[in-house]
């Protein structure tokens, strides 16, 4: 698609909204409107962070991200909509920070929303649509997927279905409205609940189905980009076309992500059952001072559990000392979810797991890509930047948006802010 010559159509010098007069099929050809993030428009948001010298840092880094943006447009006159900056970071219980492996680093985003410009029915004005459908992102440190494989918790019975286990896996559990808890399962995750696999972090970031995999190593490598179709057709020329672009900056020579070995799948599970333990006996007790109707039921669970408990641990401890060196060292390929269904027999608690070869191979964080400042968690350690666009005969104005950052956006400036 050629950007539009703009001199074949007669426009306003600057477009006032609810003021501008209009005809429908003019409006993505009038000059596009443009507010920095000092002017956003909902507020800048940057609760995530602790101190003013923590707001300022990152505050900076999306100043020159703006910077960037802008540098991109200097010869490019935008159309046909409002473009209004915004700043976020996460907000949680660690001061806005994710953890990868076990290393803290800041989350935030700069965002330039498209907001369409339209021309009212009958006022015959040019109004600005109150949400964007076409947006450009980049995120610094963002977590490649929402979750984890396996989740943060699951359920079971041991000897009768009356009674049943709802415990959660990811850290140790001291009851409920635990804050500790709801510290620890960021800080210090269970290894289980890390896990991810490559179709979670293809979802909603591609639409290749038939290169699932040549998609997923250009996210975790960094190189080129992934299309999300949400609606429309390839190939199909002056039709309706709404897609996600993703690209991944980061630091050339490591993967984001790396296969887990059958020998860390073990030994995660090793950890885990330390943490069904301690959350089952938490839990048993509490049920036994608040559901004494059931007490028979789960003073027979907590005698059962123990066996269990070893059980599980002994096999799966022996397969540690068993397993050849080569057959350890593999990626595991594990079965999905907590357990088996447990309609007709108990499933001896969680992860009670068999099969380490024929299931979904798992991937985690990359500790030697993310130990990279972790002494300066604020400092940007790779960026996922996001390109959402609209296409068709009547969104020329985003096509041509996404046309000039092709051309102009310099990727390379962007990876430097790595360094």
């Amino acid at each position: 698609m050629l950007l539009l010559n703009m001199a074949a159509f007669a426009q306003p010098q600057q477009v006032v909204i609810n003021q501008t007069p209009c005809e429908d099929k003019a409006v993505q050809y009038f000059p596009a409107l443009y507010y920095n993030h000092t002017k956003p428009k909902y507020g800048v948001v940057l609760s995530g962070t602790n101190t003013a010298a923590d707001k300022a840092k990152i505050t900076a880094t999306l100043n020159a991200i703006e910077k960037l943006e802008e540098a991109s447009r200097k010869n490019f006159q935008a159309t046909g909509n409002v473009m209004r900056v915004s700043y976020s970071s996460k907000s949680n219980n660690t001061s806005g920070r994710n953890y990868f492996s076990g290393y803290a680093h800041a989350s935030y985003g700069y965002q330039l929303g498209f907001y369409q410009m339209v021309c009212h029915v009958q006022q015959h004005v040019v109004k600005e649509v109150g949400e964007y459908r076409s947006v450009f992102r980049v995120n610094a440190n963002p977590t490649l997927t929402e979750g984890s494989f396996y989740g943060e918790t699951g359920d079971f019975y041991i000897t009768d279905k009356r009674v049943r286990y709802d415990i959660p896996y990811d850290a140790k559990w001291h009851g409920f409205y635990d804050k500790q808890y709801d510290i620890n399962r960021y800080t210090n995750r269970s290894k289980i609940a890390q896990y991810l696999s490559e179709e979670m972090v293809l979802n909603n970031k591609s639409s290749d189905y038939n290169n699932k995999h040549n998609e997923f190593l250009k996210l975790i490598n960094g190189e080129g980009y992934t299309e999300n179709w949400m609606n429309g057709e390839k190939n199909k020329q002056n039709k309706y076309k709404w897609v996600d672009r993703y690209y991944t900056i980061t630091k050339p020579g490591m993967p984001l992500l790396i296969p887990v070995t059958r020998k860390e799948f073990l030994e995660a599970l090793l950890e885990y059952y330390e943490i069904e333990k301690y959350n089952f006996e938490w839990y048993s007790d509490y049920k036994l001072k608040n559901e004494t109707s059931n007490s028979s039921i789960i003073n027979a669970d907590k005698a059962a559990y123990t066996k269990i408990y070893e059980i599980k641990k002994a096999r799966i401890s022996n397969l540690l000392k068993t397993k050849s060196a080569d057959w350890l060292n593999k990626q595991v390929a594990a079965p999905k979810g907590n357990r088996e269904n447990d309609y007709a027999k108990a499933s001896n608690g969680l992860f009670d797991i068999y099969e380490f070869e024929n299931g979904t191979p798992l991937y985690k964080y990359n500790p030697e890509y993310f130990k990279m400042n972790a002494s300066d968690p604020l400092k940007p350690v790779f960026f996922l930047v996001e390109f959402r666009y609209e296409g068709g005969d009547e969104k020329q104005w985003s096509e041509n948006l996404l046309r000039n950052f092709e051309k102009n956006f310099d990727f390379e400036a962007l990876r430097k802010m790595l360094e």
